[in-house]
């Protein structure tokens, strides 16, 4: 297409017509050809607003892999709530019931299970056997030293609370760098940190219904006893304790508290429980040579005493045993 301009300002003269090119027409692209918004809003270089990052950020499906990623788990508020809610209503149940032992287990249980939650299983299953071997070694440790005194003991008392402090540290940067960085493994820990938790708070009930098993002839003979020796504190102590037994007994686990006693196990402790049932207190003639060694240094630091021989010498009654006992208690408040 062409146009013609002329330029006849006085008439005389006229240039050739100038030809003018125009640009070709631009082609719109099509409604069907445009691009998504989406994809225009994200390769734009305009940010989000923090609100809306926020809201796509903690709108995105929760990973179950076991890869790292960017997302961590949150509180566990709904597991906490309902463990709580759980170890509540056996508490509930048991209050209602009138048994102890259920009210004892319910609380034991639920504040392990709630500190599990919180340290995690890799915490629970590495700091265990450390602290294990941190005890042997604390107990065997002024021995080795040559220091077997009090300043031998607190030596390896402060190696043990540091080696206890380097193992907790490691620990809980490789829980954070290994196990938090992975939602799905970080949930999975927590669980079996509430197991684990659960298990060592339901072994406090256990070791009373053991105590319970072992001494109830004991416990029957002071709560029935007509002595006036015996204080009101001893009275209420052994009522708990039989009515902990006969908890026990009622419910059904006589056999497993019994085979998994540990006092039925070691001969030195079954029979000076079976002395303190028969007598009610616990003779000195039938110790080990190495426990009445160890015995005899200790009495050495009370002044000019003979509770020892007292002690070590046979008597044929209870009162007799009974005099002995309180003539040492009193050198041994003298020595104070």
């Amino acid at each position: 297409m062409f146009m013609t301009r002329s330029s006849s300002v006085d008439g005389d003269t006229q240039q050739p017509p100038e030809e003018l090119e125009l640009a070709p027409a631009v082609e719109r692209p099509s409604y069907q050809e445009l691009p998504p918004w989406s994809t225009c809003v994200e390769d734009s270089p305009v940010k989000q607003p923090p609100k809306m990052a926020r809201r796509s950020a903690s709108s995105a499906a929760p990973s179950f892999d076991l890869v790292p990623g960017a997302r961590r788990a949150g509180p566990p508020f709904l597991t906490a709530f309902l463990w709580i809610g759980a170890a509540g209503g056996l508490f509930y149940t048991s209050w209602g019931r009138d048994v102890l032992l259920g009210q004892i287990a319910a609380v034991a249980i639920g504040l392990g299970g709630l500190q599990g939650l919180w340290r995690g299983g890799l915490r629970k299953v590495v700091m265990l056997p450390l602290l294990a071997v941190v005890a042997y070694a604390v107990a065997r440790l002024p021995a080795s030293l040559g220091m077997p005194g009090v300043t031998g003991y607190l030596v390896a008392g402060v190696a043990g609370m540091v080696a206890l402090f380097v193992g907790a540290t490691t620990v809980s940067r490789v829980r954070r760098s290994a196990v938090e960085s992975r939602p799905m493994l970080h949930r999975i820990e927590r669980c079996i940190g509430v197991l684990i938790g659960a298990a060592e708070g339901a072994l406090i009930p256990l070791a009373l219904c053991w105590a319970a098993v072992a001494i109830r002839p004991a416990a029957a003979r002071i709560s029935a006893g007509a002595d006036s020796r015996i204080t009101p504190n001893q009275r209420a102590t052994a009522d708990a304790i039989l009515r902990i037994a006969n908890e026990v007994s009622s419910v059904g686990l006589s056999n497993f508290v019994n085979r998994t006693s540990p006092m039925e196990r070691i001969p030195a402790l079954r029979d000076a429980i079976n002395q303190f049932n028969r007598d009610g207190q616990i003779n000195l003639d039938e110790l080990s040579p190495e426990t009445k060694a160890r015995l005899e240094e200790l009495l050495k630091l009370i002044p000019s005493g003979q509770g020892f021989e007292a002690l070590n010498q046979s008597q044929s009654s209870v009162e007799q045993r009974q005099e002995a006992y309180e003539t040492l208690r009193k050198q041994m408040q003298r020595g104070r």
